[in-house]
């Protein structure tokens, strides 16, 4: 079967693909993939936004108990932004104990796991 010809229709049509798809890729790519900001004897410090776009960070003891049910004793910063409103609370990072994981990808893996478990 013939493929249909290329008509004035698709040709106006493709450049909205074109703009759709740069808008997904410009989209994905704002998320900041999670990342191992600092470690210290006690904690991989895993990063999943900047701290500099909040105007507050606290570590709040429901998302501690979220955590430690994944990781014993791992916390969970959240980052609220200047002018949003009284929910607009964002994981900032998530602290994975140095003792409790084998290496740095692992403590990644166990703060994704975190961050999944408190957004579902």
């Amino acid at each position: 079967m013939r493929s249909p010809p290329l008509t004035a229709k698709w040709i106006t049509f493709l450049p909205s693909i074109r703009h759709l798809t740069i808008f997904l890729l410009v989209s994905v790519f704002s998320i900041m993939a999670p990342s191992i900001a600092e470690t210290t004897d006690d904690y991989y410090h895993v990063r999943f936004n900047d701290p500099d776009t909040f105007d507050e960070i606290r570590t709040p003891d429901w998302a501690e108990k979220a955590a430690s049910s994944v990781v014993d004793s791992a916390e969970v910063r959240t980052g609220h932004e200047e002018g949003g409103d009284d929910s607009d609370w964002e994981i900032q990072s998530v602290l994975i104990p140095t003792g409790k994981v084998s290496d740095e990808d692992d403590a990644i893996d166990q703060a994704n796991q975190i961050v999944e478990k408190i957004e579902s």
